[in-house]
This record gives C-alpha cells, structure tokens and sequence, in this order.
C-alpha cells in the first residue's frame, strides 16, 4: 500500500493533478488564477535583460533616419544612409513607372482578345462527306466531342473527333426508320443522348453509341382532337430538350401539337401537350419549337409564319403572346432566343431574318435583314459564342451557283461578312459550337464543311487533323503501327504458321484467286448435277423448260387434225355423244366446193 501511495503522489506531482478522480481529492480541487500584469512585468524585464535598451540622443539633426526609441522584440539596427534611400526612392518610382507599363500591356491584351471575340472562325475549312443527298440535321454534344449529321438518305451518322484521324471518316450509320427522312437531330444538355426527328410520325432516341433508347408511340389516326391521341399523327418536323430536366425532350408535328415526352416512360404516352392555336378551323403545323436556357418560355414558330410563346411550366390552354403575322404567309424555319431573355430571332421563308423584343411582340420588329434566299423549312441559324454574329445560311439563287454563309450583327442585322461554300454547294443548316468556336454546316450535296481558326479554335475537328491516318499506304509500303507489325517465325510448326506480309498488289492477286473473296459468279456446270444445281442450266426454271415442256413446232391444219379423230368418236362414244344422244340432231357438214360442182 505504501509502495502504491508514493507512486501515486509521483505522478501527482508530475502530471499537476491531485489524485484520480476521488471523491476527497475534487471537493479540495481549486481552478488555477492568472496574473496578466505581474506576467507581462516579467516578460518586459526579460526582454531588457536579453536585448538591452536604446536611448536616442538628443540632438538628432545630423542622423539621416531616426530608429525607434525601444525594440522590445529582435536586435538593434543599424543605420541607414541617405544615399541608400535616393536609391530606394528611385527604384520605388521605377515601379511605378513598371506598373504603368504592365497596366498598359494588360489593356492592350483586352483589346486583343476583344479584337479575337470579334473575330470570326473562317480562317481554315476541312470538309466531311455524309453521301450524296442533302444534310437537313446536324448537332454537337455539349463537350463538342461527337457530332451527329442527318440526311435525306433516311441515315444518321455519327463523328468523334477524339477518336477520328485524318481521313475523317464516320464510326457509326444508322437508319432510324427506313424511307422516311430525317428532319431534325438534337442533343440532350447532359450529351449523353439525342433524339431524331423524321418525316415518320414516330421520334426515337438514341445514346452516344447510336443504341436505341426510346421509340415514341404513334397515335391514333381516328379521332378528331389531336390533344387526346397519346402520340403524333403526322411527320415529326421539329425536336428539342428541355433546359432543366435532363430526361425530357419536345417533339413538333405537321399535326399541330408540340409534345413532351419523358424517357423513363418508354415512349407510351406523351407527358404534356400543347395544342397551338389555329386561325382557322384546320390543324396548324409546327415547323420549329425553342425552349428558353432560363427554362420560362418555350416559343413555336408554324406554318403560316406566326409566332406563340407559352409558358413553359404551363398551363397550355393558351399562349401568353403571339404574333401572327410575323412571317408573311410562310413558314418559320428557325428560332433563336438571346441569352438576355427577351430578345427573339426568327427566320422565315420570306428570305428574312427579323429581331423581335418579346417584351412588346405585338409591335414592330427591333431589326429586320432581307434577300436571304430560303428555300428549305429546315434552314436555319446559329449565334457565336459571345452572341454578337449571327450566322445565316444562303440558299444559291440560280440553280448551278453556290450558295456562302452570311454573318450578322445579332443586335442591329447588317450584314459583316460572307463566306461562299466549297463545290459550288449550298448550305441548308449550320451550328456554331460554343465551347470549340467552330462552324459546322450541312450542304445539299452530302458534304459537312466544318469551318474554324487554328488559333481560337480548340479541340474539335483540330485533334482529328492532327493524327495519322491508320494503315495509309507511304510510298507503296503500308505504314503499321509497332502494335500491328507482323512477327515472322520461320520455323514454327504448320499449325502456327502465321502468312508472312505482302504487298497491296500480291494480297489483290491472292483475293481474285479466292472465288469467296472476289465474288466470282458461279459457272456453268457440266456432266452431272450436285449441290442443287442440274447440269447444262442455270436453274430448275430452265431445265424443265429446255428436257420436259419442250416446244414442238406444227404446221398441220387444227381442223384436220380433229377430224382424224371423228370415226373413232362417232364409233365408240364415250364422253359427249351419250348424253345428247336421244337430244342431239344429226351433224350436217359442208360438203367441199369439189363435191358440189361433181353434183
């Protein structure tokens, strides 16, 4: 026990406690007290013992710098001299003068990458080419990593440039429904699907690998209100996602409704319907629908060139404003509203393009561009980046001539610059991507130009020009990577032996050799049949034509030949006779003209 207690006042002593936790030892415990002054007494008493005190002189006039009468913490220092800090002053005016001049680079900087923002992305052009027929649809994924380009050919096909190399070739084609065109191709804002619109009355939705997601159901053609089909009745012209939820997207149809559908539900039944409204007791066809990035309005442009925003959240009964006569007597084929929310541009198929504040809709348009041939209802347009330039795509005005891409000034529409297509081809569609800064257009003759500037431009078409085309043939050999390079085993065994590598022109030889390879029509076959196939013809078709039914050529009289038959008829009647013969009146022949002149 005495051993216990001598080790318990140890630790006591050592720790600063009395005892653990007794009973005894926390009713005598005291909180410890401070002292703040008598401890800074101490701490200054310490400091002039250590360091010392500095007593200035009276008569300072003949020091340069005065030092500061008491140091409590660090050394003395020394003086400084009066030349030491002219040049201190020099030099501090010296940095003034440096950060004039790096205030004036930093301005000058700003006026260059305004002068750049102003620039437009024309500088260079490469070319895609989607087939022969014309590109109605085109649309980049939010990251601009693939693109996606529809036809009148009914195909999709699908770009990725991180992925493409110089010869610019499309990994995917698919045919979303067979003989109907495509009208429309838009990507969700997570770029992780698109939904594709054609002249079908049905939409679909795909993932980034072109896998069918969703198929819209059709709706039914028999009854007269459009608002209580579940699905379109007539071609999808128009289609688009909406701004805040990632799995709903729009759908406009040549049946006067724009519908929402959501990608959980399969495509069974649409989610909302809007019914725009009609001037006149027939259905009014939607050609293009927009839903505003601030997620308040959607706006529809129709057939008969008039304008209608809705509310986006609803209700749709009827819309908030709309312009009827915004387009005279002609479609809408594009809409576009600025990222300032109340600023619209809308393009018709009377070769204009017109500004309108949606704020007073109703009044005249802010800004107006006219001559911008339109021939197409899926001619569009395409604001940059900055939403300063507008670009336009102008139809040729003769057939033969080569249609350019118009750039305007988005605020006031005159016009800034025009740029002619290559191949004399007409542009009918075009995007302009916010993040690459490149230019993507659809022409009437399958080819995809993409345009862009090697400087303002990133990523996009650029990472692809950059590779090397795989397998290209350099100067009669083909070029592999190490990867694919061919290993050469003389002495392995037959069963492993791998063909050593030829030539282009030795493998072509081989293949026209090969009847599988080179498609070699099948020859005529001798002697006896095998595999189907009968000797001496080329089908079945013509064997029995040729051995079994063959053409007998006769040039015998058809009555003669009936009559030889007469005796042995009126002898042994079998078939006819019997049945008439108590009926049947005797036969009177014509006797010939030889007879009758014997008579």
């Amino acid at each position: 026990m005495a051993a216990g207690g001598d080790e318990e006042l140890d630790i006591s002593a050592v720790m600063g406690f009395g005892s653990f936790g007794s009973s005894k030892a926390s009713s005598s415990k005291k909180a410890k007290t401070f002292d703040l002054d008598s401890m800074l007494a101490e701490t200054r008493k310490t400091a002039k013992e250590r360091f010392g005190t500095y007593e200035p002189e009276q008569s300072v006039s003949d020091r340069p710098v005065m030092l500061p009468a008491k140091r409590p913490h660090g050394p003395e220092r020394p003086p400084v001299d009066t030349e030491s800090a002219k040049n201190t002053e020099k030099k501090d005016g010296g940095d003034d003068d440096d950060n004039e001049e790096d205030y004036s680079d930093e301005s000058e900087e700003e006026e260059e990458e305004a002068d750049a923002n102003d620039r437009l992305p024309v500088s260079s052009q490469v070319e895609l080419k989607h087939g022969a027929k014309i590109i109605s649809a085109v649309a980049l994924d939010p990251s601009g990593a693939r693109l996606v380009t529809g036809s009148y050919d009914y195909d999709i096909q699908l770009w990725d440039f991180n992925a493409m190399d110089s010869s610019l070739r499309s990994f995917r084609t698919k045919t979303p429904w067979e003989g109907y065109q495509v009208n429309a191709v838009a990507y969700s804002m997570t770029g992780d699907m698109f939904s594709v619109a054609t002249t079908s009355a049905q939409a679909k939705v795909y993932d980034r690998n072109a896998g069918e997601v969703l198929e819209t159901i059709k709706g039914n053609f028999y009854l007269h209100d459009t608002a209580h089909t579940k699905g379109h009745i007539a071609c999808v012209n128009t289609t688009c996602w909406h701004p805040r939820q990632r799995e709903t997207f729009l759908t406009g149809s040549d049946d006067g409704t724009v519908r929402f559908w959501d990608v959980n539900g399969e495509g069974k039944k649409h989610s909302q319907v809007v019914k725009v409204r009609q001037s006149q007791a027939r259905r009014l066809p939607v050609m293009s629908v927009l839903c505003s990035s601030d997620g308040k309005h959607l706006v529809a442009g129709c057939q008969d060139g008039s304008l209608q925003l809705y509310p986006l959240g609803g209700p749709y009964v009827r819309p908030s404003q709309i312009r009827k006569d915004a387009h005279t007597s002609n479609f809408v084929s594009s809409i576009l509203l600025k990222a300032d929310g109340h600023s619209l541009l809308s393009r018709g198929g009377d070769d204009a393009v017109r500004l309108w504040d949606i704020r007073a809709l109703r009044g005249k348009p802010v800004a107006e561009r006219k001559g911008l041939v339109t021939l197409q209802p899926m001619m569009n347009m395409a604001l940059s980046p900055s939403e300063k330039t507008l670009g336009v795509p102008v139809a040729a005005a003769t057939r033969g001539a080569g249609g350019s891409m118009c750039f305007l000034d988005s605020s006031t529409l005159e016009e800034r610059e025009r740029h002619d297509m290559p191949s004399e081809s007409s542009p009918v569609c075009c995007l302009w991507h916010p993040k690459l800064n490149q230019i993507v257009v659809g022409c009437d003759k399958g080819n995809v130009p993409i345009m862009y500037d090697s400087k303002m431009s990133m990523r996009g078409v650029t990472a692809s020009l950059a590779k090397r085309k795989k397998g290209a043939e350099i100067g009669g050999a083909v070029s592999l990577s190490p990867a694919a390079m061919p290993i050469i085993t003389p002495h392995a065994l037959p069963l492993f032996r791998e063909e050593r590598y030829q030539s282009a022109r030795k493998r072509e030889n081989k293949q026209r050799q090969d009847p599988a390879a080179s498609h070699r029509p099948e020859l005529p076959m001798h002697g006896h049949g095998k595999g189907g196939r009968i000797a001496g013809s080329s089908s079945l078709a013509s064997y029995v034509g040729q051995n079994i039914a063959k053409r007998v050529l006769d040039n015998s009289d058809p009555r003669e030949s009936i009559l030889r038959h007469a005796e042995e008829a009126k002898n042994d009647p079998y078939w006819v006779s019997p049945a008439y013969a108590k009926t049947q009146p005797k036969p009177i022949f014509q006797k010939d003209e030889e007879e009758e002149e014997k008579e």
